[in-house]
């Protein structure tokens, strides 16, 4: 039909009117046109309403500034946060509902935007007062990354808070919607802060397989059933771990895991028989069908058509010469350990994130010394001793600053 259309329309513009060049310039644009408004991969505007739920009258719906923003999976995704923490709290006594629990996985490979779908969910269970308050669990090194996103999409909307108390602890919980916690700092937080944990209606663990190091106990205690754990990796060639992650979601959901362990794990053996391989497939099956309907990962592979061209720009700076001097001092003691005591892997990535440091910046780099100077070698902490003063002299400063202002205000 496309041929004959086509032919038909060239045969009207050659013989109905004087012909040019300039004619047949215009037809075959809007031949072409035509083709591509039919033949567009791309998907649909994101721009229509993104209903959450239906019922009793109520709708909630997730507001049209943060929809805009959002990409079919993305849109996708809230709606199964949603479903996940909210509607199937509401469904326990239905027979068709789908697992036992009120958490969930959100597993989408790294890129495809999972701080945005939570802070979209957590802008609509604010603004609907499903929720009154919300735990952001998250790596010391993105906190403030969370705090600057959640500021970017939903501005004053939601007050949100870095808890951490290296800095202070004198914190209204009252004030803020959204408390944002290094993992490391769980455990502190609920012994100074007693009663804390029992005031969030929710909790979000960013980068969620730091959960299967148990790096602090408090975070396995949370009274509250909504839990969603973000990871970019769920699984790498380590079911144990997995279990930990899916217990913490969804705690009643696997059951007997050490059984189920044993079976998967035995069948990945060298010397497993045919018919414990074809046991460990079987329970295999068996979890995915138990984990599907909270579990989600989608990768970049299957929204290629959807993103917008990757565009990588690379830019070559040259070390400084304090900088040249902590790599090269790093790099001599690394060489000494590893001649020494044969370093394993975990030690030699260590090496790297102190290289990246010292790239990023000496001030970083002094930091992260300060936090765990039994690390580091005597030769680089004094190296470092320059770098710890002028911490000391610009926090100092700061802090005049800080004192000259209130004095200021108070005149």
């Amino acid at each position: 039909s496309f041929s004959f259309f086509s032919f038909s329309f060239f045969s009207f513009s050659f013989f109905s009117f004087p012909f040019s060049f300039l004619h047949l310039i215009i037809v075959l644009f809007l031949f072409l046109s035509l083709c591509f408004w039919v033949m567009d991969p791309s998907p649909p505007s994101s721009t229509s309403p993104l209903i959450l739920s239906q019922s009793n009258g109520e709708e909630v719906a997730v507001d049209p500034k943060i929809v805009k923003n959002l990409r079919p999976h993305q849109r996708e995704g809230v709606q199964f946060l949603y479903n996940c923490v909210i509607k199937n709290n509401n469904n326990h006594n239905d027979k068709n509902n789908t697992f036992d629990g009120n958490g969930c996985i959100l597993a989408d490979e790294m890129g495809l935007g999972k701080s945005l779908q939570v802070i979209a969910l957590l802008h609509t269970l604010l603004k609907y007062s499903k929720i009154k308050k919300a735990l952001l669990l998250s790596p010391t090194s993105l906190l403030q990354n969370w705090k600057s996103e959640l500021k970017k999409w939903v501005g004053e909307d939601i007050k949100a808070c870095v808890l951490d108390f290296n800095k202070n602890n004198n914190t209204d919980i009252n004030d803020y919607d959204v408390f944002i916690v290094p993992y490391s700092r769980c455990d502190a937080i609920k012994s100074k802060m007693e009663g804390f944990f029992d005031t969030i209606d929710i909790v979000i663990a960013d980068e969620g397989h730091f959960l299967k190091n148990a790096v602090a106990k408090a975070v396995f205690t949370f009274p509250t059933p909504r839990k969603i754990l973000l990871t970019g990796t769920p699984i790498v060639q380590d079911f144990k771990s997995f279990f930990t992650l899916v217990s913490w979601v969804n705690p009643r959901v696997l059951g007997d895991t050490k059984q189920i362990l044993s079976v998967i794990e035995r069948s990945r053996e060298k010397d497993a028989g045919k018919e414990e391989k074809k046991d460990g497939l079987r329970q295999l099956r068996i979890l995915n069908r138990m984990i599907c309907p909270f579990f989600l990962r989608r990768t970049s592979k299957t929204f290629l058509k959807s993103l917008p061209t990757k565009t990588e720009c690379v830019l070559f700076f040259p070390l400084t010469e304090t900088q040249r001097k902590l790599y090269n001092l790093v790099i001599d003691n690394y060489k000494v350990e590893n001649n020494d005591h044969n370093s394993n892997l975990p030690h030699a990535l260590n090496v790297v994130m102190k290289l990246r440091a010292v790239c990023n910046s000496p001030d970083i780099f002094a930091r992260m010394a300060l936090q765990n100077p039994q690390s580091f070698p005597p030769d680089i902490l004094r190296e470092l001793e320059p770098l710890y003063h002028n911490n000391d002299n610009n926090n100092a400063d700061n802090n005049n600053d800080n004192n000259n202002n209130n004095n200021n205000n108070n005149n």
